[in-house]
């Protein structure tokens, strides 16, 4: 949306879905969901940034949390504070960026260092990225699966196996994995690119290793939010950020039109 104020910057959709926090520049306001006048929430002040780049509700409850960024600069998110914001009064307090991951649920992102595997959301399967071996000719790493009941873990995909593609080099690393919840479907991203933020393809791949798909370019994470079998995801492309929704099953796609950080909005 926009009005007088200018483009929105973020959003983030309130605890029960019924209301939409905007972010335009360092101002927050609250729009209810079926229309109606926009509700002042809070300013956030920032001398090292102009605007408010992530914004999503506080797992906590009762506080939204906001990550700030400078507009057209090079390096947009290289000064980026942290804040927590009180829904009853608007009282702004800076947090670190630890602290805002944990209030706005966001999930690690998944490497060869850490050290739990990622469990399936039906409990049959963890998933585990292999360290890096990238000395030899061709190595990198692997994606590999095990039951969680125990068993031997076995490899689902080596990265130097990825379909090799004009428009991508790769980087010999998954830069994000996860399970695509509620099925056992598995989502990477193969890194191609660090400019400065580390992007890639978005690929699915079955346990067992089959139906490898690309479903989409140049996302720096796995989505983690899922409708049915669509996911919504933020792309950057030659025309700069957009929002896709892709099917999981079909790989069929629909671009949306500019933006970034998509977020289903709560049932």
């Amino acid at each position: 949306p926009a009005g007088e104020d200018g483009p929105a910057t973020a959003f983030g959709w309130s605890d029960d879905g019924l209301s939409l926090f905007v972010a335009r520049g360092m101002e927050i306001v609250r729009v209810a969901r079926g229309g109606g006048e926009a509700v002042a929430v809070a300013e956030v002040r920032d001398e090292a940034n102009d605007r408010i780049g992530q914004l999503a509700s506080s797992l906590l409850g009762g506080a939204l949390v906001v990550r700030t960024e400078r507009e057209g600069a090079e390096e947009a998110l290289a000064d980026s504070r942290y804040f927590e914001v009180r829904l009853s009064g608007g009282r702004v307090v800076e947090i670190g960026a630890r602290e805002f991951e944990r209030q706005a649920g966001v999930r690690s992102r998944a490497t060869s260092a850490r050290d739990e595997p990622i469990v399936s959301a039906t409990n049959r399967w963890r998933l585990r990225i292999a360290g890096q071996e990238l000395a030899g000719a061709g190595a990198g790493e692997r994606l590999t699966i095990g039951p969680v009941a125990g068993g031997a873990e076995r490899d689902v995909m080596a990265i130097s196996a990825r379909p090799r593609e004009e428009d991508a080099e790769y980087a010999g690393l998954f830069n994000d994995v996860a399970w695509a919840a509620p099925s056992e479907t598995i989502l990477f991203v193969a890194q191609s690119e660090c400019d400065p933020v580390c992007r890639g393809p978005l690929f699915a791949i079955e346990p067992d290793g089959s139906n490898l798909r690309r479903l989409a370019t140049g996302v720096s994470r796995v989505p983690h939010e899922m409708n049915g079998s669509l996911l919504a995801v933020g792309e950057v492309g030659p025309s700069g950020p957009i929002v896709v929704l892709v099917d999981l099953v079909t790989g069929e796609r629909r671009e949306l039109g500019p933006g970034a950080d998509p977020s289903w909005a709560p049932r």
